[in-house]
Formats: C-alpha cells, sequence, structure tokens
C-alpha cells in the first residue's frame, strides 16, 4: 500500500519505508494523530487494528501495529520504536481493539501506553514481579506464590 509514501504522511510524521511491505515510525508521539487520519482517510480507510505486539531484539523493544482496511481489503503495518522510559501513546480511543492488545504488551513487555482507559495485567496475576519476555528477564526466577481460588 502506498498511501503512507504520500507526502503527507511522510513529511507530518517522518514515515520511512522499511524492508517488505513495513512502515517505520520515528516519533511514537504521533500515532494517535496518524491512526486518526488513516482511519478517517478515503484512501485509507483503515478501520481496523488487526493486531499489536511487541518484539525485542538486539536494537530494543519495538511495536508491531497491523492495520486493515474492511472496505478496501488493503493492509498496512508499521513499526514504532517506543520511547524511554518504555511508553507508547494508547490507541484504545481510536481502534477498540486495542485495549487488550496494548494491555498484553504492558503484560509481557513492560510497554506503558499513556492515556490507556485501563492499563493492568492481562495474562499474569497482579503480584507477578517483571515482565516475562524481556531479554533481561531471568529465566529462574521465583515468583511469589498466592493462593489458588477455585
Amino acid at each position: 500500500m502506498q498511501l503512507l509514501t504520500q507526502k503527507r504522511f511522510t513529511d507530518r510524521f517522518k514515515i520511512t519505508a522499511m524492508e517488505g511491505s513495513f512502515y517505520g515510525m520515528e516519533t511514537p508521539a504521533h500515532l494517535p494523530a496518524m491512526a486518526v487520519m488513516l482511519r478517517d482517510d478515503l484512501e485509507g480507510q483503515l478501520d481496523q487494528l488487526l493486531d499489536l505486539f511487541a518484539y525485542e531484539d538486539e536494537n530494543g523493544i519495538q511495536l508491531f501495529y497491523f492495520f486493515k482496511s474492511s472496505q478496501l481489503g488493503h493492509t498496512l503495518r508499521l513499526i514504532v520504536k517506543p520511547g524511554e522510559p518504555l511508553y507508547a501513546p494508547s490507541l484504545a480511543r481510536i481502534y477498540t481493539s486495542a485495549d487488550w492488545l496494548e494491555r498484553e504488551c504492558y503484560d509481557m513487555f513492560g510497554v506503558h501506553f499513556e492515556s490507556h482507559p485501563r492499563l493492568k495485567r492481562l495474562l499474569l496475576y497482579p503480584e507477578f514481579a517483571g515482565h516475562p519476555l524481556r531479554k533481561h528477564y531471568p529465566i529462574d526466577k521465583a515468583q511469589p506464590l498466592i493462593p489458588i481460588y477455585a
């Protein structure tokens, strides 16, 4: 999809084309404004956030967003590097599916999503210390025991 190579996106949001059909975004603070523009744009109509996940490699954590247009059938893949400390703006008020996806990224990787309506653990219990999918998380770390209620 060539929508993000248009000057109105590349200049305003600092979008760069990457390998394959991925696009990179330099400033995570601009993500909500760009998401609204992509959703409301007549050429894009990207009205669905299909997936959001985090990935950590030697360059740090990156967020992968997958958008889709239900009307036009095209998709867009966007990579955003969260700011330091790990934060990114929430898209939960723009795409309802972002609510649970952002909570999963928070739970597993520790990425805080600003202005998220209820950012709390999704898969692990509240007393769990740390974020288990981070590279520096110790594999043999003991966690506090909690009572099991059946």
